[in-house]
Formats: C-alpha cells, sequence, structure tokens
C-alpha cells in the first residue's frame, strides 16, 4: 500500500482525540518527509456520488458579486491566508459532543509545512463528510487543528435524500457545524429554492440565514428580500427589508413577511400591500394570507379597495378574493369615494357581485357629498347596485353612469344634518338622483318647523337640499305658544328649500291651514285664522317669519279673536308634535326613544301622572349581529337589539 494512502487510512482510524498523542506525533514525523505532491490511486471507501445541479427556471437574483468565482481543478483558487472573514456576529457556538470532519475521497492531496503548517491541500473530486452530511468540491483546504475545511468550485452539500446546497465557495467549521456558503448559493429541499450570493447554513439549529439580497422559489410564488431565515426542514422562511412576492395573480410588497413553502401560506407581521391586475389592494400589517386559495385574515390597520372604487376597513376583516367576499368586525367601515357615501358600524359584509353589503350594530351612513354632512343612523343598513333602465322617454337624459348605488336604512331610522334633521322605520337613498325617502311614519324637522306624512322625498340639486315632498297625510307644524301651534295639512305639501333655508310651502289637495295671529309690536297673539281651499302657497321671509298665504281657487276661512276661540277646533286632523324625537347632534342620532305622540286625540299632560319621556337614553344589551354565510345573498337573518327600559318606579322600603 503506498504510504500516503497508509497515513490517510490510519488518520481516519486515530482521528478520535481518545487515542494517544504520540500516535499523532508519529504522524506528523512520517508527514513531514513526504514530499509536495503525492497521488492517491482510489478512494478509501465509497461514498455518495454527489447530485448534479437540476435544471432551474430563470429566476430575478439580487446583483452578482464582482468578486474572483473563476474556478480551477488543479489547485484552490485562494491562499489559506486569504479566508473571508465574516463580519456579522455568529450566533453558532461549539457542539458539546465534537465530531470530527473525515476525508472520504480526493484526486490528490498535499501538504506543505513551510507553505502552510495547518492547511493539507486536496484537489480533484474532493468529498467530506461529517455527521451524516456529505460535502463535495474541485479542490479544498483542510484545517485539521481547527477541524475545518475551505471548499472551492462546484460545492455540494448533501443531507439525505431532501436537502441540497450548492455555491461556488464553502467555509465549513465541524466545530460548530456552520456552513458559510458564498457565490451563486443554491438551497434546494425539494419543495423551495433558495438563491443568494451569501448564506450561512447553521446546521445544528438547521437554518439558513443570508444578508445581501435572496430569492426563493416554489411551485406557486417567488420571494425576494435583502435578509432571511430559512428553514428547510420546516419548510419556513422568514423576510425582511424590501420584500416581495410576486404570484401571476397578483403581487405582495412588504417590510416583514413570513412565508410556508408547503402550505403556501404568508403571516403578514409588517406593513403589507398585496395589488392585483385588476385594481384590487389589500393592506394590512398583521394576519395571514393563503396565496392557493386567495384567503385571508387581516388584523392590523387592515383595509381593501376594490376595483369599482369602494373600500372595506375594520379591526378584523375576514376576505375570499377568489369569491369577492369580505367580512368585518369591529369599527367597519364601507367607503364608496366616488357617490361620496360611507356606511359604519361594528359588523359588516360586503360582496364584489352586485356591490352588495350589509353593516350593523350601531350602523351609520354617512353622505358627505356637500359641506353640509348627512349622519344617518339604522339598526340595519344595506346597500346594493342597480342598473339604469333607459325607456323611450329617458332615453333624451344623460346619465354620467349606467350602474348607481342605493342604500336602504331598516328600523329606528335617525338621522342629523345641521340644516334639517328626522325620524322614521325605514328609508331608501339613491346616488343616482340623490333622493332621500323616509318611509313608515317619518318625521322632518326644518327650521323650527315640523313635517310629516305617510312618505317624505327629499330631493337634492347641486349637492344641495332643493325641495321636500310630504304625501298621504302631509302635515307641517310649528309651535307658537305652549298650546298653540300654526299648521298645514294636505294631500300632499312641497316645501321648497333656498340657501339651506325654507322659502315656500305648498299645499296640494284638500288644502288646510290654522294661523294664530301674533301682534308685530308687542309678540301678543291676537286671533286664529282658519282656512280651507284646494290650493295654498305660504311664503317665508329670509328671518323664517311668514311673508304671505295665497289660498285659490276658492277659498273659505274664518278669524276668530284668540279670547272666543274653541279650544276643540284649535287642532287639524292628523296633527301631531313630536319634538322630543328630534335629533339634537350627530351623536344624539344613536338615542333609544319611546315615541309618545302629542296629537288632538291625547292629552299632553294627565293629572297626577308624568308626560312619558321621551328623551330617556334606554339600556341596551345587544345579542351578536352576524350573518349565517357568505352563500346567502342576504347573509342570513339579523338579529334585534332587544331595549330593557329605565324603571322610574322607586322600591317600596
Amino acid at each position: 500500500m503506498p504510504l500516503c494512502l497508509y497515513y490517510i487510512d490510519i488518520r481516519n482510524r486515530f482521528s478520535n482525540p481518545c487515542h494517544t498523542k504520540p500516535i499523532r506525533l508519529f504522524l506528523t514525523i512520517i508527514v513531514s518527509l513526504l514530499t509536495a505532491n503525492i497521488s492517491i490511486a482510489q478512494p478509501i471507501k465509497q461514498v455518495p456520488e454527489p447530485t448534479p445541479l437540476r435544471q432551474e427556471t430563470t429566476l430575478r437574483l439580487p446583483p452578482q458579486s464582482k468578486k474572483n468565482t473563476q474556478k480551477n481543478t488543479s489547485t484552490p483558487n485562494r491562499q489559506p491566508s486569504d479566508r473571508p472573514t465574516d463580519t456579522r456576529k455568529s450566533t453558532s457556538k461549539p457542539t458539546k459532543n465534537v465530531s470530527y470532519i473525515n476525508i472520504e475521497n480526493a484526486d490528490s492531496w498535499s501538504y506543505n509545512q513551510e507553505l502552510n503548517a495547518d492547511a493539507q491541500v486536496l484537489v480533484g473530486n474532493v468529498t467530506f463528510s461529517h455527521d451524516g452530511v456529505f460535502l463535495y468540491c474541485d479542490s479544498a483546504y483542510f484545517y485539521e487543528k481547527s477541524n475545518s475545511f475551505d471548499a472551492y468550485g462546484n460545492v455540494l452539500i448533501r443531507q439525505g435524500d431532501t436537502l441540497f446546497v450548492y455555491a461556488d465557495e464553502l467555509y465549513y467549521s465541524g466545530n460548530t457545524k456552520l456552513a458559510r456558503l458564498r457565490y451563486n448559493v443554491l438551497m434546494d429541499n425539494l419543495t423551495a429554492t433558495l438563491r443568494t450570493d451569501s448564506l450561512n447554513y447553521d446546521r445544528v439549529k438547521n437554518v439558513g440565514y443570508y444578508f445581501d439580497g435572496g430569492v426563493i422559489q416554489d411551485s406557486l410564488n417567488v420571494l425576494s428580500s435583502q435578509t432571511g431565515h430559512y428553514y428547510p426542514s420546516d419548510n419556513i422562511a422568514i423576510f425582511r427589508n424590501k420584500v416581495q412576492l410576486v404570484n401571476n395573480r397578483f403581487i405582495m410588497n412588504s417590510d416583514t413577511l413570513r412565508y410556508n413553502t408547503k402550505s403556501k401560506i404568508v403571516h403578514i407581521i409588517g406593513p403589507t400591500n398585496i395589488v392585483y391586475e385588476k385594481k384590487t389592494t389589500i393592506y394590512s400589517e398583521y394576519g395571514w394570507y393563503n396565496t392557493q386559495n386567495e384567503q385571508s385574515k387581516l388584523l392590523l390597520n387592515s383595509y381593501i379597495v376594490h376595483q369599482d372604487g369602494k373600500r372595506l376597513e375594520g379591526d378584523t376583516i375576514f376576505y375570499d378574493k377568489k369569491n369577492g367576499k369580505g367580512e368585518c368586525f369591529g369599527n367597519v367601515h364601507l367607503i364608496d369615494t366616488k357617490n361620496k357615501v360611507s356606511l359604519n358600524g361594528n359588523y359588516g359584509y360586503y360582496i364584489e357581485k352586485g356591490q352588495r353589503g350589509v353593516v350593523t350594530d350601531s350602523a351609520v351612513m354617512v353622505e358627505y357629498s356637500s359641506q353640509d354632512t348627512l349622519f344617518l343612523h339604522a339598526d340595519t343598513i344595506r346597500t346594493f347596485a342597480k342598473r339604469v333602465e333607459i325607456d323611450t322617454i329617458d332615453s333624451l337624459r344623460t346619465f354620467k353612469d349606467s350602474v348607481y348605488n342605493v342604500f336602504d336604512g331598516y328600523h329606528n331610522v335617525r338621522f342629523y344634518r345641521s340644516n334639517m334633521q328626522g325620524v322614521c322605520d325605514s328609508m331608501n337613498f339613491d346616488t343616482r338622483d340623490s333622493i332621500l325617502v323616509l318611509m313608515n311614519t317619518p318625521v322632518l324637522w326644518a327650521d323650527y318647523r315640523q313635517i310629516s306624512g305617510d312618505t317624505i322625498k327629499v330631493f337634492q340639486k347641486n349637492e344641495k337640499v332643493d325641495h321636500i315632498v310630504a304625501t298621504g297625510k302631509a302635515f307641517v307644524t310649528d309651535s307658537v305658544e305652549k298650546k298653540y301651534f300654526n299648521q298645514l295639512s294636505g294631500k300632499q305639501i312641497v316645501a321648497v328649500v333656498r340657501n339651506d333655508s325654507l322659502r315656500r310651502i305648498d299645499v296640494l289637495g284638500n288644502a288646510q291651514s290654522i294661523y294664530f295671529v301674533v301682534d308685530s309690536k308687542d309678540s301678543t297673539l291676537i286671533g286664529m285664522a282658519s282656512t280651507e281651499s284646494s290650493l295654498m302657497n305660504i311664503y317665508i321671509t329670509k328671518k323664517n317669519s311668514l311673508d304671505r298665504i295665497v289660498v285659490k281657487p276658492k277659498p273659505t276661512g274664518v278669524v276668530d279673536p284668540i279670547d272666543k276661540i274653541d279650544t276643540s277646533k284649535i287642532y287639524l286632523a292628523n296633527y301631531s308634535w313630536r319634538i322630543k324625537l328630534r335629533p339634537s347632534s350627530k351623536r344624539d342620532i344613536f338615542r333609544k326613544t319611546k315615541d309618545s305622540i302629542v296629537s288632538k286625540d291625547k292629552k299632553r299632560d294627565k293629572k297626577g301622572k308624568k308626560d312619558s319621556d321621551d328623551t330617556t337614553q334606554a339600556t341596551t344589551s345587544t345579542t351578536k349581529v352576524r350573518p349565517s354565510g357568505f352563500d346567502n345573498p342576504d347573509m342570513g337573518e339579523l338579529s334585534v337589539k332587544k331595549t330593557k327600559k329605565k324603571s322610574n318606579k322607586r322600591k317600596k322600603r
């Protein structure tokens, strides 16, 4: 047997530190007598063949290093003194039970004490083994004392049949099991591929981390960042700094992401934007996103902007992009920036198809197309899109859009605007004509006048209220004194608004009026004028005082002195005074009230009893309001708030 093979065989047999030092000294003396180059005829024992580089698809990589990476299969392309130093602080520590690196194969081997007393030179088909891992390269410097080596050219780390790491250079420590790979690094664990120019692979923690830009690609996504950690056995990658995920349907940009290469789920742990080809945008700072089925849960500062311009916000958002459905909990905002309308509440959902949405639990509709914003509250507010149906008459009209949005409010509707307030049980508002419709016992207040009827419609023009139409038992009233009220009644009443104030009131059909005449000098009541006709026009001054009344065609009426009026005739039919229901501010729209109506059929005061307090705040216990599921277009039935009245009765002692 050649002397060099005998040395390698003896060295492998007695590399364990438990053997005696004289043997090592003997081997060292023999090696010093050898010539500079001694050929090795054949490998000592059989080792696994290195796995060739598989064909990879082209990926966008960080800028290539300008350092010399030319390969040399005869001698290493660096001298031992040229080993690069990693300025990063390594967290790897020597393992408790240190195992030594074994040389499995080399075409040639040399040892020159004068060149470097510690470096052994291995060239050609070099193979090392260490703790079940085989390491291949073209040439290497082996450092026996430090239990490490530097490998150059076609570097491969093979860990079983599941992990393969390729590079141009490798600096490996057997004591810490830390592999520092440089230039054209590729790590493949069969589910994903990592490419970078600098990778430190800690075999103890089974994590590879890069710090000079890297790209990870699997069957679905391509992710890149400046720095990152990759746990190949757990299929987990953590990306930091300028993170980008590219999918064939969307692009995700973030500061920090955690990605599972097996489940394809992204965990958002920093400011993240997701942009789709169809201009849908998702933003969140914490949550998760499944890149396979496009479902997500967003938990911090999250919002979704749809391609139709709608914006969905909430503390917690469950979003199914594939089916175009979103469900929100806590501080929900569904904003229509195009029509300047938003729906707010504590629970809501939105379906892109049909632009359908529902908001409940302290639901508010805010219409901010003008400087005077409308705040409207209802138990439930719904919205949906409707297409304009153009007939022969409307064909001459021009519409800005073929689709407009409709908003419906159900139960306990209350709204506030600085120049107008109202209550009803249900309402409808559409963005095509900006018409607000109040239904089911509606009452509206403009200035100090109250308007009521079976249905009330508020028409807007140039983003301002233009006129108000009350139909079916239409009634207008205002208070003169405690028990005297000016009143107008008819089939239909039209109130014309100019500069946010009433300027004219037209009563159409069965017009009736009661008007109390006031002395202009001392404002004392003089008498009561009662008038009937088919048409009345009441003109109002800029100071909201009566200017004149036009009655036609054949009016009838009478004026009675104040001291001779019949108290049974001071109220018209369908009279009611509901001033205690009137919202006083945008916050007052949430006030729960008991609808007590002061009418001519009921006495306002009963002896021995208090008036019913319409302004008493109710104590509410709200049942969780949540739809049953996405499959139902209406999202299931909505539960109603249960109201517990505060008792005013004193407990008997």
